[in-house]
């Protein structure tokens, strides 16, 4: 796609897709769902995330960064 930061040549980075299709079934799930999306930066709407690759790897550490950690038994 051209870019109007480049004087309108083409962006030669390329793109990835990480994209979640599948909708949780349960909606104490699908809560937790919209709540990792919205972590990711991606569109509850589309569940869809076009980026670079390394963009996508920071998207996924930040939301790593965030989430709950999982407490150990005694």
């Amino acid at each position: 796609m051209p870019n109007p930061a480049l004087g309108g040549k083409l962006d030669v980075m390329e793109r990835s897709v990480l994209e979640y299709t599948v909708l949780p079934n349960q909606p104490s799930k699908l809560e937790r769902y919209e709540l990792m999306l919205e972590t990711l930066g991606i569109s509850n709407d589309t569940g869809r995330m076009v980026a670079t690759g390394s963009e996508i790897i920071q998207a996924l550490n930040k939301a790593l960064e965030l989430a709950p950690r999982a407490r150990t038994r005694p």
